[in-house]
């Protein structure tokens, strides 16, 4: 396991899972590094950059993908929003409002 995209959330952090290229996931770790949670997301995403949105929803850059998504952590969903063909997504902000 080794985590990219790392932000925190209370005690406890959420990161992407790039390297390897065939790992694409969102996990939750705590401050020992043992696994909470994990989201997979499509093959060939690539998740880069990392967000949480004030309404607890993660927001990810697929670097591979050409995509931006969103995951929510308590029901498992996760979206794509495609962009341009050949786009390199890799940092996402999220307002904080």
């Amino acid at each position: 396991m080794q985590p990219h995209g790392i932000v925190a959330d209370g005690n406890n952090a959420w990161a992407t899972l790039e390297v390897p290229s065939n790992t694409n996931a969102l996990i939750k770790i705590d401050p020992n590094g043992n696994l909470l949670q994990r989201i997979d997301l499509a093959a060939g995403t690539g998740p880069h950059g990392l967000a949480i949105a004030a309404d607890g929803i993660l927001w990810f850059a697929g670097k591979e993908g050409s995509v931006v998504g969103s995951a929510n952590p308590k029901t498992l969903e996760v979206t794509y929003y495609p962009l341009a063909e050949n786009s390199l997504a890799i940092y996402i902000h999220v307002a904080k409002n």
